[in-house]
Order: C-alpha cells, then sequence, then structure tokens
C-alpha cells in the first residue's frame, strides 16, 4: 500500500524517518501532533474547537481549506514533531531548527489575521480557501451567495462599513451553506445602517446541518462612538 501523503500521521512519520508501515511508536507521535495542533490554534489556526487526530485515517485536507496556512502548518509540524522525537547533536543545529520554528509561527500569525477585502457588488462572495475574514463598504444593498470551502466550526467574519448615505442592507444566503440569522421585530437585518456605521459580523459554520450560525455583530458608528454588541445597539 503507497503512502498516503494527505494523512498526518503517516506524512509526519515518513518526514522524521519512519516507515509509515511501522506502528510501533504510533501513539508517541500522535500525542506529540496533537500537542502542535494545540500550539497552533493558539495563534488561531484550525476549527476554533481544536483539532487532534487519533490514527492514520485524518486527514490534512480537513484541518483547514487555506493552503496558505496549511503549507506553513505542515512544516511547523514536521519540525516540532522531529524535534522531540530527533533533536540535532549540536547547540548551533539545534538554534538553527528553532529559528526557522519562531519565523514559520510569525509567518502563521501573519496569514491567520489576514483579512480580504471585497469588491462592493452584487453578489458578495466568499471563499475559506483565501482566508476566514473578509471586509466591504457598501454603496448599495448587496446579496451574500453561501461562502465555499467552510470546515466544520469554522469561524467567518465579515466586516461591513455603510458607505455612502448608508441604509442599504444584505441579503443573506438560506438553505444548504448559507445563513441562519437572529429575528429581530420581524427582520432579520442584523447591520447598522447609519452611514459609516462599521458591522463586524461573526458567523460559525456547522456541518451538521451545513449552515453558518450567526454569533454576533461588533458596530462601530463614528457619530455616536462605540456601539457595542449588536443586542445594545438595538
Amino acid at each position: 500500500m503507497p503512502l498516503n501523503a494527505d494523512s498526518i500521521l503517516d506524512s509526519v512519520k515518513k518526514v522524521i524517518g519512519f516507515d509509515f508501515t511501522y506502528t510501533a511508536f504510533d501513539l508517541d507521535i500522535t500525542i506529540a501532533i496533537n500537542s502542535v495542533f494545540s500550539d497552533l490554534q493558539q495563534v488561531g489556526v484550525g476549527p476554533p474547537t481544536g483539532f487532534a487526530i487519533t490514527d492514520n485515517t485524518a486527514l490534512w485536507s480537513s484541518y483547514t481549506p487555506r493552503s496558505d496556512i496549511l503549507n506553513m502548518a505542515k512544516l511547523y509540524m514536521f519540525l516540532k514533531v522531529r524535534m522531540a522525537f530527533d533533536p540535532p547533536p549540536t547547540s548551533f543545529a539545534l538554534e538553527a531548527i528553532q529559528k526557522q520554528i519562531d519565523e514559520h509561527v510569525f509567518r502563521i500569525n501573519i496569514a491567520a489575521d489576514k483579512m480580504i477585502e471585497l469588491l462592493d457588488q452584487d453578489p458578495i462572495k466568499m471563499d475559506l480557501a483565501q482566508a476566514s475574514s473578509f471586509s466591504v463598504i457598501l454603496t448599495s444593498s448587496r446579496s451574500v451567495v453561501a461562502p465555499l470551502n467552510p470546515l466544520n466550526q469554522q469561524e467567518l467574519t465579515l466586516r461591513v462599513e455603510e458607505g455612502g448615505g448608508g441604509s442599504f442592507d444584505l441579503a443573506w444566503a438560506t438553505g444548504t451553506g448559507g445563513f441562519v440569522l437572529p429575528v429581530i421585530s420581524g427582520s432579520t437585518s442584523v447591520l447598522d445602517k447609519r452611514p459609516g456605521a462599521v458591522n463586524t459580523i461573526k458567523f460559525r459554520y456547522d456541518a451538521t446541518d451545513t449552515l453558518w450560525h450567526y454569533v454576533r455583530n461588533d458596530i462601530v458608528y463614528s457619530g455616536g462612538g462605540n456601539c457595542g454588541s449588536y443586542t445594545n445597539c438595538w
């Protein structure tokens, strides 16, 4: 049976010098891998509820849809686990590897914080393979289609600024891959639509019902200071 490069456990074993069919140290390697996933969660990478493996069936493609972060996370994982199982014999080599690890943490942090500026066009489209945070300045009411490449329990942030004279709204996709929003006074509009108001709306994806569930909207309005959370603004 050939090596499955998408298998987290098997690929890590290969990089640190073990044949992927040799299982005597699987428990030790699994513990080390899960420790690194905990480290990555602390810098905002991976599902917000955490990620852990139990065997070689867990896949890299299930960890994050973002290829830019995934490639850096893989190398970070390989370096950290290798340091645990096969540390270099000299302090010079140890320092060099630690420098690589620190550099990758820095780069992962930057990538995780990336916010993509969307074009103000209809419909508004988001791809979670590119980022998990997006922003748009509205100059008209728009529709928002179901985001691409979601993972279970992944969080999505959309920063919406009311441009021009304001009063612009968003029509959110419903059904598979769509959004579930609160109903306030018979409406599912969660935007503060005053001119210049900035809405930072957060959702969390549930793969069991394939829907993005509303979490909160943090609103800043320059005409009246920080408006706080959505429920405090109405």
